[in-house]
C-alpha cells in the first residue's frame, strides 16, 4: 500500500517519497485529503474486496493485484 500510496503523491505532483519508500506526514496528509476521497468516489466500488468483480485485479485496499 505504501508504493500504490507513493505513487499517486508522486503523480499528483509532490515531491516523491524519500527512497526508502517511506510515507512523509505530510505526504500521507496530502494523500488523506485531496487522493483518497477521489479513490473513494470513483474507485472504491470496482477495486475492493466486496466487489462483485474485481477491477483490473487490482485491490485499492491493499495495493495487491489478484
Amino acid at each position: 500500500m505504501q508504493k500504490l500510496i507513493a505513487t499517486l503523491i508522486a503523480l499528483a505532483g509532490v515531491s516523491e517519497a524519500p527512497a526508502t519508500g517511506a510515507v512523509t506526514p505530510k505526504q500521507r496528509v496530502f494523500f488523506e485529503n485531496k487522493i483518497r476521497p477521489v479513490l473513494v468516489q470513483h474507485c472504491y466500488e470496482c477495486h475492493t474486496p466486496d466487489a462483485k468483480k474485481i477491477g483490473g485485479k487490482l485491490l485499492l485496499d491493499s495495493g495487491r493485484i489478484c
